[in-house]
């Protein structure tokens, strides 16, 4: 990640002003951003807290990490609409904010296979209800396309299609067999 984004940090949101602040004005819509949710900000990956993370283990770190490192390089890549996606608060900004999620859930559908050798449907479920459900704002309410999506992105995951740590790109480089199925 340092060699992609020389200024990337692991911070913790329960020792950031930050973040807590965040976390206090999210309150009365998310309850659990500060205990739950690991958040890219400004090239910083901001997990819970120390004792959270050290509790995961290594696999789900790493697991978080490619998952947000496609965050992060989306917001070098693209940095008004990837900030901007995120602030809106309406189902229009949400939905275009599901296009940056899929991109960091794609990652983490591609640790799996790459651990496993398999995708679980428990793994499929989880990500699916993240979409159409209340945790990130119903961002993606339609799960029958979403269910197509992610058999879709799962078959490209097997077939070798998808790949890498920056699934839709070849370090920065365009590929023609995979720009468009992350």
């Amino acid at each position: 990640m340092q060699q992609h984004l020389p200024r990337f940090q692991m911070c913790y949101k329960n020792e950031s002003r930050w973040q807590k602040l965040i976390g206090w004005l999210l309150w009365p819509i998310n309850r659990t951003y500060m205990t739950q949710y690991t958040t890219v900000m400004f090239g910083k990956v901001y997990f819970p807290s120390r004792e959270q993370m050290a509790n995961w283990g290594p696999s789900q770190v790493y697991s978080t990490l490619r998952h947000e490192f496609v965050h992060l390089m989306d917001a070098k890549r693209f940095p008004l609409w990837f900030e901007l996606s995120y602030l809106f608060l309406l189902p229009i900004g949400l939905t275009f904010r599901a296009y940056w999620e899929w991109r960091g859930y794609t990652q983490t559908l591609l640790v799996e296979y790459e651990q496993t050798g398999s995708i679980s449907p428990n793994t499929k479920t989880y990500i699916l209800n993240r979409f159409v459900g209340a945790d990130y704002g119903w961002m993606f309410p339609f799960r029958k396309p979403l269910e197509r999506w992610m058999e879709h992105t799962c078959q490209h995951i097997q077939d070798g299609i998808i790949t890498g740590p920056y699934p839709y790109c070849a370090w920065g480089k365009e590929t023609p067999s995979n720009s468009t199925h992350s």
